[in-house]
């Protein structure tokens, strides 16, 4: 755009031209955009210059979240002065020492810090102040700095003018002449004030506009990329706006649904109901929706529905009303939801039909969910049951020790297995064990646990008859042992006895000639064998020594035999042992030594073998070690062989442990612990 007020040649002139550019601009500035407002401006600043015969005009304003740091934004001055840099050195913002030391004049940057290099003026148009200089020399002393850097830049005189917005500052404008001194009368000071009045307005219109037309692009933007459906109506049901999710949603083209009343998105029989519920709204000003989200029924361009979610506001924009709607197709959610309950029923009647008692509990711990063959076991309701209310149906007896399993388990959130006695509605406890499991969601967010109670009682009961047997088993083998001992060290040992005696006899005969006497003498040495054979065979069977001389020198006893038998060196350690061991788990450790050792010699080939017994743990604890070939311990638990199965079952019949530590080439240790508890043998 351009003024086209004709500049005056004599002063006379000067009011009538002034008021007729003042009225063009005024005018102009009102209707213009704002991407047009900074040449107007400085278009302006180019006519004053010259109407005033004047030869350069500045626009400074304040720099956005600064307090002192100004940016020359608009400028007219002739075309000989040095042209305007865009950025200075940040030092050079508030160092006038650049400006004083200049041998030419320094160039003009868009940025500066106006406290720091123009105190004395910048001070008086903060407060509001237009400052007037006729002549640099008639300035006060406090503006020695200001009176320098404008005389480095050439000015002879200047008219400085604040501008102010309400209780906002914005800046100045200046306008000024190099050529000459100027006097200014106060009128003239009165129609820079006017000029920088009508400046203001347009730069604050300016800052407005463009403000506006940031929140509409913005709201623009966030229409378009809502995920809902946006659409308004006016109190009619016609449609004034639609974002493009709402177009999507429906099926119609961009700018398509403007215009239209607001029922074609709906089947029938909702679209005669709309009409008359928006009817009676308008009447009454009685309505549930607003301001409530509803499921209702959509429909596609197309024809065809779905289901939706809508909510319904009312804004008054002075006398209009208008109605925004918030639509999201959940057509999805929908299919999930019945997809959820549908998962949820075959879910309860699994769980209803399982042989176990299953149980869920919350991200606290608290069960919430027991199936039905829970309830029919215990004979109470869920609510009953629910939170720690199923815990009262555990065994005192077990309830610390199986809570602290649960709660470890949950605390961890790891699997667990706890067993305890759960009171059934009879009134009978029995034996279960509980399986839980943590429960995680899509986010990996921990939910709580699934578990089940499966009934032991059969089972543990079978197992301690199975443990009865085996033990009444053992003692019985142990009593054959002791009878057939007996039996060969009474009779067979005594018999031998007699027949090396009555050989003997016939070996002194003298009627007897040499060949004779060897073959007696060779039958007598052979019976002495046997009988040492038999007797030997006697202790194996049954080791009175155990009974008779106690553990310790049984063992040791057993042990030196074993070195001299075998020609493997034997080393017996003993420490921290209780004053009497019962005779059941001193024969047990003792037939367990016994297997230990001669497996050591048979399949180990060892040469040394360390056998340690102590008192541990309130317990005896004995332990062989030997250095022989080893084995793998995870082929050998596949095997049939009966040394290693006896000596476990007689450790697990003393309330005992038994472990086998070997590898190939590594040798073998054999360790058990039992408790120094009288055992059932």
């Amino acid at each position: 755009m351009s003024f086209t007020a004709e500049m005056p040649t004599e002063r006379a002139q000067a009011g009538d031209w002034f008021e007729s550019l003042m009225c063009e601009m005024s005018a102009r500035f009102i209707n213009l955009p704002p991407n047009q407002m900074d040449a107007a401006l400085e278009r302006a600043q180019r006519l004053l210059c010259e109407g005033f015969g004047l030869d350069r005009s500045t626009l400074w304003q304040k720099s956005p979240g600064a307090s002192t740091e100004m940016m020359l934004t608009h400028v007219y001055q002739p075309a000989e002065f040095p042209e305007f840099t865009e950025t200075p050195r940040e030092e050079l913002l508030s160092d006038a020492r650049w400006i004083l030391n200049s041998a030419e004049t320094p160039p003009v940057y868009r940025r500066m810090d106006g406290r720091s290099l123009f105190p004395w003026i910048f001070e008086k148009i903060q407060s509001g102040r237009t400052v007037v200089i006729d002549r640099l020399d008639d300035l006060p002393p406090e503006a020695a700095l200001d009176r320098e850097i404008l005389r480095q830049y050439q000015t002879k005189s200047t008219v400085v003018v604040p501008l102010w917005t309400g209780e906002d500052w914005l800046g100045s404008l200046s306008f000024g002449s190099t050529l000459a001194e100027r006097s200014w009368s106060p009128e003239t000071v009165k129609r820079f004030e006017l000029v920088g009045h009508l400046f203001t307005h347009a730069l604050a219109r300016k800052s407005s506009d463009i403000a506006l037309q940031h929140n509409e692009a913005l709201l623009e933007a966030i229409l378009n990329t809502a995920a809902e459906g946006i659409i308004t109506i006016d109190p009619r049901g016609v449609i004034q706006s639609a974002n493009l999710m709402a177009e999507r949603i429906f099926g119609y083209a961009q700018g398509e649904l403007e215009g239209r009343n607001v029922s074609v998105l709906m089947p029938e029989p909702y679209r005669m109901e709309h009409d008359c519920y928006l009817r009676k709204y308008l009447e009454t000003g009685n309505a549930k929706i607003i301001g409530v989200g509803r499921e209702l029924v959509g429909q596609h361009k197309d024809g065809t529905t779905f289901p939706i979610e809508l909510s319904i506001g009312e804004t008054k924009l002075g006398n209009n009303r208008v109605f925004t709607g918030f639509v999201r197709d959940i057509s999805e959610r929908k299919k999930a939801e019945e997809s959820l309950r549908e998962s949820e029923t075959r879910f309860r009647i699994i769980a209803d039909s399982a042989p176990v008692l299953i149980w869920m509990t919350d991200a606290e711990n608290k069960l919430f969910f027991v199936n039905k063959r829970w309830l029919d076991f215990t004979g109470r309701s869920i609510e009953q049951e629910s939170g720690k209310g199923w815990t009262s149906g555990i065994h005192p007896e077990d309830l610390q020790e199986f809570m602290e399993n649960v709660e470890r388990g949950f605390e961890r959130r790891q699997p667990f297995v706890a067993q305890c006695r759960l009171r059934r509605r009879d009134e009978a406890y029995r034996w279960m064990t509980n399986s839980g499991v943590p429960r995680f969601d899509a986010k990996n967010l921990f939910c709580g646990f699934i578990g089940s109670f499966v009934d032991m009682t059969e089972r543990i009961e079978a197992e301690r008859a199975a443990q009865d047997l085996s033990g009444r088993l053992i003692h019985a083998q142990e009593e054959e042992r002791a009878r057939l001992a007996r039996e060969l060290h009474d009779d067979v040992t005594q018999r031998l006895a007699r027949l090396a005696i009555d050989v003997g006899r016939v070996e002194r005969s003298p009627c007897l000639d040499t060949a004779a006497g060897d073959l007696i003498q060779g039958v007598r040495e052979g019976l002495a064998r046997l009988s040492q054979d038999v007797h030997a065979l006697s202790y194996q069977l049954h080791p009175s020594a155990v009974i008779d001389l106690g553990l310790v020198d049984a063992l040791t006893a057993e042990c030196d035999e074993f070195s001299r038998r075998e020609s493997v060196v034997t080393h017996v350690s003993l420490r921290q042992l209780p004053l009497a061991i019962p005779s059941d788990m001193a024969i047990a450790l003792f037939r367990i030594a016994q297997e230990s050792l001669r497996n050591a010699a048979r399949h180990g080939r060892a040469s040394k073998v360390e056998v340690s017994l102590w008192g541990v743990d309130g317990g005896v604890q004995l332990v062989i070690e030997d250095n022989g070939v080893g084995f793998d311990t995870t082929l050998r638990r596949n095997r049939r062989g009966l040394g290693l199965a006896s000596m476990r079952e007689r450790s697990r019949l003393l309330g005992g442990t038994c472990s086998v530590d070997s590898k190939p080439g590594g040798g073998t240790m054999v360790v058990i612990w039992v408790p120094l508890t009288e055992g059932i043998l």
